[in-house]
């Protein structure tokens, strides 16, 4: 049943039965511990426990009893990898994305222009030294170093140019 219901579930996501995998574990420990190990359920379930619990705690104990403490399922639904789009080209130019000049303090003082990441296109080229702002990170592109933007939104950076 437990099976059957994470199946049920991926499968109401749309995933097709046949490109379903269900794994089935059990949380075991010898009786009287406090404490578990998740292992796969199959026919040497028994012994995969004994090696799991040796190589996490440095002893097994095989002729010890053992209790079952939780049955899992995990239901796996295999799907194709969803598109992504490629944008179209924009040009070099990045003025589009220009925010301001200023002075930076580099090697030496130097009037760095600044733009903003989320406004930059596909084909924008950016001579260093230059700052792009993100909302999630800033990146120094130096004196003498290209960036470009991919089809994807990608800033790559090369290091001394092209």
């Amino acid at each position: 049943p437990l099976a059957e219901r994470g199946m049920a579930e991926v499968m109401a996501e749309g995933v097709a039965r046949d490109d379903i995998v269900v794994e089935q574990f059990l949380d075991i420990r010898y009786r009287g511990q406090s404490y578990e190990l998740t292992v796969p359920f199959g026919p040497s379930v028994m012994a995969d426990f004994h090696e799991a619990h040796r190589f996490t705690y440095g002893y097994a104990r095989p002729d010890a009893p053992l209790e079952v403490v939780n049955v899992r399922a995990r239901a796996l639904g295999h799907v194709p990898p969803p598109p992504i789009p490629a944008y179209p080209g924009a040009g070099a130019d990045p003025s589009p994305a220009l925010i301001e000049r200023r002075d930076v303090m580099l090697d030496e003082k130097a009037l760095v222009p600044f733009y903003r990441g989320e406004d930059l296109r596909p084909d924008n080229v950016i001579a260093g030294p230059a700052i792009v702002l993100r909302s999630d990170t800033t990146i120094l592109i130096g004196a003498g170093d290209r960036a470009r933007v991919d089809a994807y939104e990608n800033l790559s950076v090369n290091i001394g140019g092209d």
